[in-house]
């Protein structure tokens, strides 16, 4: 490989891998524009004194874009606490979504007032005796907050956010790539929230594994404030671009809990020495898939390359999980094979 090529291939590594990894890991000082960002999301807050009954979807999102920065104060407080600060970073990015559900979706208020009315009931129902709370009472409150039905999940609303962007849509991964692995891992009590406890070799462990970095949950408080403000001025006429480019910028900065996963147990699995031979091992790789001698290659050529390529440098990592690890493999190896520019792409299932 020429020196130009490894250079190339070192700066895709870095753009590719290792920098998403830095930034997602570290804190970022921009407190100037962080106060900047929260006093003008605050301007937009025009539903004080609370319409009550008489509010918008605005103004409902205003209402969200609140809880938004005071959960920003919040996660930054709770940066050393890793329980804390990923639940409340779960907590944000639920609250960002119900808020721009509010601009984009269909009727959000008479679906939030139904969905209220309805836990309101439940919640009363068990509250005392059934000869103090009648059911006649319990109707009459039902109808005093009105609204039909209820919200919809959250993925139904990323699915509605994202088509009501224009300029800027609402990345939807956000909710597979995060909202679902934070809910996993620490909202829910299930098998892979208590395996955090079982360390090395079944050594149970009081403070668990922690699969995330603590700093992509402060840019997640940081990139919601932003979006949200960002797409309520952009409602009322009057769109931020610093609003826009603060919530883009934290947003993107944001790792994923699966790969922060993978990585730390790859990390664990490989060792010094096989870590730097894999390292030069994905110079080669990205060397490969960005050369004239890929673009040359037929599809099969490209597969049989890859596949020696993954049986050299990870060919032990996948003992464990042998044949999940197997899939996984095969899945990638046929993405890449097929990833070729201004040319028909063969699917994963005819590749072969």
């Amino acid at each position: 490989m020429s020196v130009n090529g490894r250079w190339e291939a070192a700066r895709r590594i870095w753009n590719g891998v290792f920098g998403p990894v830095v930034k997602g890991t570290l804190p970022y000082n921009d407190l100037r524009r962080r106060h900047q960002v929260q006093r003008g999301a605050r301007s937009l807050l025009t539903c004080n004194p609370w319409p009550g009954d008489d509010a918008t979807p605005v103004q409902l999102a205003q209402l969200a874009l609140l809880r938004s920065l005071t959960l920003q104060t919040y996660v930054r407080r709770a940066v050393r606490h890793g329980e804390a600060v990923a639940l409340l970073a779960r907590t944000a990015l639920e609250t960002c979504l119900v808020g721009l559900y509010c601009l984009y979706g269909n009727d959000p208020l008479t679906a939030m007032r139904g969905g209220d009315a309805k836990a309101l009931r439940k919640m009363l129902d068990n509250l005392g005796q059934k000869d103090i709370i009648t059911k006649d009472i319990l109707n009459a409150i039902e109808a005093e907050i009105g609204g039909a039905g209820k919200l919809p999940n959250m993925r139904q609303m990323a699915e509605v956010v994202s088509a009501g962007f224009d300029d800027a849509p609402f990345p939807l991964y956000l909710y597979g790539r995060i909202y679902v692995p934070l809910s996993e891992f620490f909202a829910h009590a299930n098998g892979m929230s208590l395996m955090r406890h079982v360390g090395d070799k079944g050594v149970l462990l009081e403070d668990p594994m922690y699969p995330w970095a603590r700093w992509s949950a402060v840019h997640m408080a940081d990139g919601c404030v932003g979006l949200l403000a960002a797409a309520i001025a952009h409602k009322d006429g009057q769109p931020n671009e610093l609003f826009a480019s603060y919530g883009d910028y934290h947003l993107a900065r944001i790792l994923a809990p699966l790969t922060v996963v993978s990585g730390k147990g790859m990390f664990r699995s490989l060792g010094p020495r096989r870590l730097a031979t894999l390292i030069k091992g994905v110079m080669d790789l990205f060397a490969y898939t960005s050369s004239e001698r890929f673009d040359a290659d037929s599809v099969e050529e490209r597969v049989a390359y890859l596949r020696f390529w993954f049986e050299r440098y990870l060919g032990n990592f996948g003992d464990a999980f042998k044949q999940l690890w197997d899939l996984y493999v095969e899945r990638v190896v046929t993405m890449l094979a097929a990833d070729k520019p201004d040319s028909e792409s063969t699917s994963p299932e005819t590749s072969d």
